[in-house]
């Protein structure tokens, strides 16, 4: 009977850990900048930006969402290093925009 008290006081505790979580995440979302919270509109800024990209870099991007730097290379008949080079560079374009991708559509 001892161990069910002290399951019971445990398990309350972990109930009000999950609850202060979720107000938390609840608070931080809807402080989040509006295009985080409909993917679909941060996704199509991210296809217009990366269409500056050389194509094979664009295609490297693409296939990252997927596949392994090395399963890439071979894919593309390719270096790994040249993969990690194309990922590289569409990440750094990706920085230079920061506010045309947290602007509202």
């Amino acid at each position: 009977m001892r161990y069910v008290l002290i399951r019971h006081v445990k398990h309350e505790k972990v109930k009000r850990k999950y609850e202060e979580h979720y107000r938390l995440f609840e608070t931080a979302y809807e402080n989040t900048p509006e295009p985080h919270r409909h993917p679909e509109i941060l996704r199509e800024k991210i296809n217009a930006l990366t269409t500056q990209l050389p194509e094979r870099c664009r295609q490297a991007l693409r296939l990252s969402e997927n596949l392994s730097n090395t399963e890439i290379a071979q894919r593309m008949h390719i270096s790994k290093r040249t993969v990690e080079t194309y990922i590289s560079q569409a990440f750094d374009l990706l920085r230079q925009y920061p506010k045309d991708l947290m602007e509202i559509a």
